[in-house]
């Protein structure tokens, strides 16, 4: 998974460029109250130097904030419904399109579509993982609408059963039958597998969840769990 977030990258940009700006509307009003005004010429003929500080300093400002909106463009290109991060960290922006249809997160929420790879039905589906007691203790599901179920893992979080950071994984099942995202091949999948033993079809869905201000956020990623799935 990727080490970068593209949502601090993007805010980095955007104090850089408008710190940019900034000095360089500092710098043309200290040059006009010195008397040396942005527009006006040496003794040559050409813009004094006061111009061409002040214009340079804009051309900066522009080119970074630029790059500030073109990190913008790829951020929302990645948000699936609901303004859902759909994609892992890492995984090239087909990927994330992909795992859309199937897959997507909304802070700590997992949402995970059963009626595509596990049963048309959703009562009674549990999710299997690596956290603590994770096979023993299976965590219900939430059904949602559309045929999608809802696992939200703050709770997993605040008993302690989880820890910020580390790469987990998890499949789901309903009754004897798992979900069969993997030997189907689920759009995507490749970019959110990591290898299972104890769960079968020998992948699951990777994931960890990373501390955010204000909030905490479930990225998916493909990173090798610390513990065994």
């Amino acid at each position: 998974m990727s080490a970068g977030l593209p949502g601090d990258q993007l805010l980095a940009a955007i104090i850089v460029g408008a710190s940019t700006l900034t000095a360089a509307v500092i710098k043309a009003f200290v040059l006009l109250r010195v008397g040396q005004r942005p527009g006006r010429a040496d003794r040559n003929g050409w813009p004094g130097a006061a111009t061409w500080l002040v214009a340079g300093g804009l051309l900066a400002a522009i080119v970074v904030l630029a790059g500030g909106a073109g990190r913008v463009e790829a951020v929302f290109a990645r948000l699936g419904p609901a303004g859902a991060w759909s994609g892992a960290g890492s995984a090239p922006g087909d990927h994330a399109t992909g795992l859309q249809t199937w897959l997507f997160v909304e802070g700590t929420t997992l949402y995970y579509h059963h009626e595509s790879y596990l049963d048309a039905r959703c009562e009674g589906t549990v999710a299997v993982g690596n956290w603590a007691r994770g096979r023993e203790e299976p965590v219900p599901a939430r059904c949602m609408d559309d045929g999608w179920l809802a696992l939200d893992f703050a709770p997993l979080l605040e008993s302690g059963r989880m820890v910020r950071n580390l790469t987990y994984c998890v499949n789901f099942r309903r009754a004897d039958d798992w979900g069969r995202h993997a030997v189907l091949g689920a759009p995507g999948f490749d970019a959110v597998a990591v290898p299972a033993t104890s769960i079968p079809l020998g992948h699951a869905i990777g994931f960890r969840i990373i501390r955010l201000t204000p909030v905490d956020r479930l990225v998916l990623g493909d990173s090798f769990p610390r513990a065994s799935c």
